[in-house]
């Protein structure tokens, strides 16, 4: 992470304890915003914070803990091992996965975003997509994959144009 980046998301962190509501609701979407345009999400900064000398890593956290339901689960986990986390909260089937975003990059139009996927990521989910299973770093990449045609799909919906 850039350490103008890291900056930015230190004193957004800090304006989370004010006591103005507004002021708080302001810096948690601008906190999303920047881990958005860094490709980075909330779990990638809670990993991010896990990491930091002096504290303990979120699978050290108990299930007692009521802030282990913030953390998400390893790659090496069951669940992970058994399909992706969509947006909706549900577990979705590796399988699934893969041909739904096939179908998405297939679909959506490239002005908004859609048939971006390169060679390499479409051969990763046709294997997928014929029962093969991810490697940690290959789920991550699906992960990235599913939240920019996601995005892409939601783009083209939202265009009254494309109605």
């Amino acid at each position: 992470m850039k350490p103008e980046v890291a900056d930015r998301l230190t004193k957004l962190l800090l304006l989370l304890g004010s006591a103005a509501d507004g002021e708080v609701l302001n810096a948690a979407r601008a906190l999303v915003r920047v881990l958005d345009a860094e490709d980075m999400d909330l779990h990638d900064l809670a990993g991010a914070l896990a990491l930091v000398p002096g504290r303990a890593a979120p699978a050290s956290m108990s299930p007692a803990d009521p802030t282990a339901a913030w953390s998400r689960p390893s790659p090496e986990s069951t669940t992970d091992a058994l399909g992706i986390h969509c947006e909706r909260g549900y577990l979705t089937p590796w399988k699934t996965a893969a041909f739904d975003l096939l179908k998405m990059n297939q679909t959506v139009p490239k002005r908004y975003g859609g048939k971006c996927l390169l060679p390499h990521q479409i051969l990763i989910l046709q294997r997928i997509q014929h029962g093969g299973t991810p490697t940690i770093a290959e789920a991550h990449a699906i992960r990235r994959m599913d939240s920019l045609l996601r995005t892409a799909q939601r783009a083209q919906q939202a265009d009254p144009k494309a109605a």
